[in-house]
């Protein structure tokens, strides 16, 4: 419980500045933290993002997790927190960086040791030291 009220704090602390909060949000005294998953179709990600979801469940995390190709990141872009590239399409990871350019949205390449094993755990661990950080376009 202690755990859950300080994880809660710190998100509201640092997703105040990512993202504006709903009324619903502010009532609750939380936000949501809004991920986008991208990689090559959509495929791979749809099933790390359910792993994330599941991991953040269990901690009591309140994320919406999203995953698609990465053709789609211009439709997300002005309703993600957070953009989490898939490790294969570093390769095109300035081009992203250029694109998400001064939205505010953090962008990072998953790390190849979860994104390879779908360990939802680790990537959600990976996530949330980036929030916390506020690395924005590592």
């Amino acid at each position: 419980m202690f755990w859950h009220i300080i994880c809660t704090e710190i998100r509201v602390l640092i997703l105040g500045k990512l993202h504006q909060p709903s009324v619903q949000e502010e009532k609750n005294g939380m936000s949501k933290l809004r991920v986008l998953l991208v990689c090559g179709s959509g495929a791979s990600s749809g099933f790390m993002a359910a792993n994330i979801r599941k991991a953040a469940a269990a901690r009591g995390l309140d994320v919406d997790i999203k995953a698609r190709g990465e053709s789609e990141i211009e439709n997300y872009i002005d309703s993600i927190d957070v953009l989490m590239i898939g490790p294969h399409l570093a390769y095109i990871i300035k081009d992203i960086k250029e694109y998400v350019g001064n939205t505010g949205v953090l962008s990072f390449v998953m790390k190849p040791e979860y994104y390879s094993t779908l360990d939802g755990e680790a990537a959600l661990g990976d996530l949330l030291a980036h929030v916390n950080k506020g690395d924005i376009n590592e």
